[in-house]
């Protein structure tokens, strides 16, 4: 693939890392030479491949008009540690976000729990951006996290702490000092998000 965006390997691994982005360039050459459906690129929603087929390439073109931005789930992330994990690729988003500084991120979630106020409050929409390797966790900041400890799932967003004592674990840290932290095997995490932004909404 990295032959094919004339890409070195490095560069090719940084993008697959979501570290970069695709250029402007390699991303016509992903959608046009090799058909890779444009929705399926920017979302993951939908079939890889575009069906080249005059009707059916018609309508994937209004698709993907359809579908310009960032898919909004409406499945409130807790902002305490509750048995609510979905599996989003099962889901399908009400409608998209089309805000250019936020468009490189994975999702949009809405916000329910106070853990995390005054920063988050119940009701906010947070951008969401999937981290594929967990040695890039910037420490300090806050992530939506998806953890599995035993047979239960469960999604909180906090601040992510490294654990002094025992690096194997991780500290997730709620604002609200009426909340206590929490401690996680890293390994627990099976899926894990930076905030890069949210939305307020009075409610």
């Amino acid at each position: 693939m990295s032959e094919i965006l004339q890409i070195g390997q490095n560069a090719y691994s940084m993008i697959e890392n979501g570290k970069i982005k695709l250029t402007d360039r390699n991303r016509h050459i992903l959608t046009d030479r090799l058909k890779i459906n444009p929705i399926w690129l920017d979302t993951g929603i939908g079939d890889m491949m575009l069906d080249t087929t005059p009707r059916r390439a018609m309508v994937q073109t209004c698709n993907a008009e359809q579908h310009r931005g960032v898919p909004f789930f409406n499945k409130p992330v807790t902002g305490s540690l509750l048995i609510s994990f979905d599996d989003m690729a099962r889901d399908t988003p009400e409608y998209n976000i089309d805000y250019k500084p936020f468009n490189d991120c994975t999702f949009y979630r809405p916000v329910y729990g106070e853990s995390m106020s005054p920063k988050f409050n119940s009701g906010d929409v947070v951008a969401c951006k999937r981290v594929v390797n967990k040695e890039l966790i910037l420490y300090g900041e806050t992530y939506l996290c998806m953890v599995k400890l035993d047979s239960d799932f469960y999604e909180t967003i906090k601040i992510l702490r490294k654990h002094k004592q025992q690096p194997e674990k991780i500290i997730l840290k709620p604002l609200n000092p009426n909340y206590d932290e929490t401690e996680v095997p890293l390994d627990a995490i099976i899926d894990l998000y930076i905030i890069k932004g949210k939305i307020e909404r009075n409610l």
